[in-house]
């Protein structure tokens, strides 16, 4: 091996590789979309739910409130 090997060696761009460059680029078309098939249905954003309601001093005779459930959008 010599110096010139160990050189980076720079090149131009051919017009083939440019215009590949704007192919790739771009984004797809609703008709090269549909290629992929369906999209599937959206997954709600589910997450559980938990509350717990401790009656004041005024409120003796009630007794704790435990909540457990699933809050999200369906």
């Amino acid at each position: 091996m010599n110096e010139a090997d160990l050189n980076m060696k720079t090149e131009e761009t051919s017009e083939l590789d440019k215009v590949t460059k704007d192919v790739v680029s771009r984004p797809l078309d609703k008709d090269e979309m549909s290629g992929f098939g369906r999209t599937g249905p959206k997954a709600p954003g589910v997450c559980p739910y938990f509350d717990m309601r401790i009656p004041s001093r005024s409120e003796r005779r009630k007794k704790a409130e435990i909540v457990v459930g699933v809050r999200g959008t369906f």
